[in-house]
């Protein structure tokens, strides 16, 4: 009996746009930097680079961070 190993599915620039998408959220990326945007507001969730290390559970799970970083911040 073969034991079933799951491909881990890397994000691609077009790919991570399309997660923070479906989560409401507009993608940028400036200086090798990914932001999240929301109206007129803006997270910092990762490096460029780094996208090719996560899947879109991990890419998520640092816009979550992000956004409560900027909720303990601003009280």
């Amino acid at each position: 009996m073969q034991n079933a190993v799951e491909e881990q599915v890397f994000l691609t620039e077009i790919a991570a746009r399309a997660v923070l998408r479906e989560h409401g959220y507009d993608m940028t990326c400036l200086f090798g930097h990914v932001h999240a945007r929301q109206g007129n507001r803006e997270w910092h969730v990762c490096m460029h680079d780094a996208l090719a290390t996560m899947d879109a559970p991990h890419l998520l799970a640092c816009l979550n961070d992000a956004l409560r970083v900027s909720q303990n911040i601003l009280g």
